[in-house]
């Protein structure tokens, strides 16, 4: 308590973007109890915690994800012609699943919970699709092309570790007849 009124609140905390300890003082307003003080003293300890950011993570759905980064393609002009539009607009609904699709897509998944199994997996459906003669495997190879843009877009908007579709193989186009 400051004999002018108010409160001196003073913790330490270790901030994970510098590994160093803040040294955090602040005088609160003469409004504050001795209580709301501490508890806004708490919250700022756990904003330096975590980088800045008071709340949790954001959970994100690929769908949502994948939406926003064609949009945002287009407003900034990577996306122009019509025909590439058209192809993004066809392939993220494979992606995300919509539509009566045989295998299913990513679009309920949270972006920081994809992983490169899934993204094998779903490829693996989509192969056995190929075999039988039902799709190409130079569409499904095209697919997975936009796949990585948007996984490699994950990982940059979410600071994540690890790009899921990185690595992830094309089908073999051997034996495949294009015309």
């Amino acid at each position: 308590r400051r004999r002018d009124g108010g409160h001196i609140v003073r913790g330490r905390a270790k901030d994970p973007r510098t590994d160093k300890l803040v040294n955090f003082v602040r005088t609160v307003p003469e409004t504050m109890s001795a209580a709301e003080a501490l508890v806004w003293l708490r919250q700022e300890l756990d904003r330096i915690r975590t980088g800045g950011t008071v709340a949790g993570p954001v959970r994100t759905r690929f769908a949502d994800f994948a939406v926003s980064l064609l949009e945002q393609k287009i407003v900034k002009g990577d996306i122009a012609s019509a025909k590439t539009k058209e192809k993004w607009g066809s392939t993220l609904r494979h992606l995300i699943g919509c539509g009566g699709d045989p295998v299913g897509g990513f679009g309920d998944c949270y972006v920081d919970r994809l992983r490169r199994s899934d993204i094998e997996a779903w490829r693996d459906r989509w192969a056995k699709l190929v075999a039988n003669g039902s799709y190409s495997p130079n569409t499904i190879n095209d697919w997975l092309s936009v796949l990585r843009v948007v996984t490699k877009a994950i990982k940059r908007e979410f600071c994540l570790q690890e790009d899921a579709g990185v690595d992830v193989r094309d089908l073999s186009t051997k034996g495949h007849r294009t015309y």
